[in-house]
């Protein structure tokens, strides 16, 4: 199971982002989606949309949650069968260790409406059922909204838009076909389980179809395309180093997908209303990865020893500064805004090539770079150059690793 939960952006190595934690280009097919008896979505023609959409979660919910609103008791065995839907049974799953059972799911279903149904005032709540009942309020309180975004999915356009986004991002390999799509009140977040996509329809409302399209992208990206390996700080010496660049190269491209920089949700969502992101933090974390990079490197490069003593530090300085991430965003960005997006999807499976492009990228920008927020500047225009020495050693690690 992966899993996008849109955070704030100082995250470190374990995010696996967001959300997103869930829009630079819809790319539309010229065929449709129509529905199915099944309550999926069938495309017209697979060439045009590979994506299976089911609303059949989101139809019981909505039924229940519009009767329970009105003071209308729902029995245990609707609320239990609920829980037992193919999806549903399937996103409960996805939740392993902690799996929910019918009989949980049916306490939070009725939570957010327990005063109107009559039940007794004094109950526990724990954290799982809050969180959950101010999911389900949320996405009923808007289902006007959920409808409407599901509308644009079944009708075809945006599900083909998503096929088109996901078909450039990933290889065909390692693209699902047919993508399937499961729309249900649940987590703020989306997830990825048993090779289908779990979409909150909360998180959906709070940050739009497209910013949706993009986190779905990015999570496919994350699980089943971006190069695999160790974790940096599990590894010593030069290996650990390269393990840091591989980890910048998937944050940076999967931040590009998912257009980190630019997120945006509701202020009104339960859970989401958290997430504030200011570009300019992480050009910040770039310049001060950079320097350190120039400061540590050379003596590195320069003794095996000293590489072999340093590298499991320079890993964990790494992480514990939150520099992956931030550091691989602003690489991405300034690799695109400089080269072009098709240029980042060429090297998105070569941390050597990453450099390269990012070298190649900053060395058009202005020397000294400015500060991240100087006026009449662009953010891209605020991160230098690697000096000759530390770029061309890098390089060659990369290349000789990877």
């Amino acid at each position: 199971m992966r899993k996008i939960s849109h955070q704030t952006p100082d995250h470190n190595i374990a995010r696996t982002l967001i959300p997103a934690i869930l829009a630079v280009c819809c790319l539309l097919a010229a065929g449709g989606c129509q529905i199915g008896e099944s309550g999926h979505t069938a495309a017209k023609d697979a060439a045009d949309c590979d994506v299976q959409l089911n609303t059949a979660p989101w139809k019981s919910f909505k039924s229940m949650a519009d009767r329970m609103s009105h003071g209308e008791a729902v029995s245990q065995e609707e609320l239990e069968a609920y829980g037992r839907l193919p999806a549903v049974a399937a996103w409960r799953q996805s939740l392993a260790p902690n799996v929910p059972q019918p009989m949980n799911l049916a306490n939070w279903l009725q939570d957010p409406w327990w005063t109107i149904l009559g039940k007794p005032s004094k109950r526990r709540r724990p954290p799982d059922r809050v969180a959950m009942s101010r999911s389900f309020s949320y996405s009923h309180d808007h289902t006007a909204d959920v409808d409407a975004y599901l509308k644009q999915y079944t009708a075809g356009h945006r599900a083909c838009a998503l096929d088109s986004l996901v078909s450039f991002w990933l290889s065909p390999e390692n693209k699902p076909v047919p993508l399937v799509l499961n729309f249900l009140p649940a987590k703020a977040e989306i997830r990825l389980h048993e090779g289908q996509v779990f979409v909150d329809t909360g998180a959906l409302v709070a940050g739009g179809g497209d910013q949706t399209n993009r986190s779905i992208a990015t999570l496919l990206y994350r699980s089943l395309e971006a190069p695999s390996g160790t974790s940096p700080v599990e590894t010593a010496g030069e290996q650990a180093v390269a393990e840091c660049l591989r980890v910048m190269l998937n944050e940076g491209v999967a931040g590009w997908i998912e257009q980190t920089t630019s997120l945006e949700f509701d202020r009104e969502h339960p859970a989401l209303y958290k997430v504030h992101i200011v570009p300019e933090e992480f050009y910040r974390k770039a310049r001060l990865t950079f320097a350190r990079w120039e400061a540590s490197l050379p003596a590195m490069f320069a003794e095996p020893e000293v590489m072999a003593d340093q590298g499991s530090e320079f890993a964990r300085s790494m992480a514990g500064s939150n520099a992956f991430a931030q550091t691989g965003i602003a690489m991405a960005e300034l690799i695109v805004g400089r080269l072009g997006e098709e240029r980042l999807r060429e090297v998105r499976h070569s941390p050597a090539a990453f450099l390269a492009a990012y070298q190649q990228a900053a060395l058009l920008n202005p020397s000294p770079a400015p500060e991240p927020g100087t006026p009449g500047i662009e953010l891209i225009d605020s991160v230098p150059a690697l000096s000759p020495e530390v770029f061309e050693n890098l390089h060659a690690l990369l290349e000789r690793l990877f």
